[in-house]
């Protein structure tokens, strides 16, 4: 994110549907957020990205 300048991004991993935002302090505190979706979800990944 930091490489990419970029302030959203979706984690695909084994843990439950979340979000979290965090702080880059090695980025000047950019404010990151973070939604995580189930590699079980992956394939309806379209749909709820819309929300």
């Amino acid at each position: 994110m930091r490489e990419r300048k970029l302030s959203q991004a979706i984690r695909c991993s084994l843990e439950n549907f979340g979000e979290f935002d965090y702080i880059d302090d090695k980025a000047g505190n950019a404010v990151r957020h973070v939604r995580i979706f189930p590699l079980y979800a992956i394939h309806v990944f379209h749909k709820l990205s819309e929300r």
